[in-house]
């Protein structure tokens, strides 16, 4: 039995992978790490949003990240994103 049904869940390893993934698949919710390769989740989100700025996807941004201050860093330079 699945726990979410008529759910399809897609995987990107990279920021490049993401964006291919989210123009593939036009996802209802993104779930973006924000330490991602290549291109991290902050520049993956503003290519997202420069696809179609008609397009309000939201973007929940994830991190692992566990040093001080880290997090808030990182959530201060994510609501400027927003803002945007």
């Amino acid at each position: 039995k699945r726990l979410i049904p008529n759910c399809i869940f897609s995987e990107a390893t990279d920021g490049e992978q993401a964006i291919n993934q989210f123009m593939l698949t036009k996802p209802d919710i993104v779930l973006m790490d924000i330490q991602m390769p290549i291109m991290n989740g902050y520049e993956t989100t503003l290519e997202i949003r420069k696809l179609n700025q008609n397009i309000k996807t939201p973007i929940i941004a994830l991190t692992a990240g566990i040093m001080l201050g880290e997090k808030e860093a990182k959530l201060k330079k994510w609501l400027k994103i927003k803002k945007k």
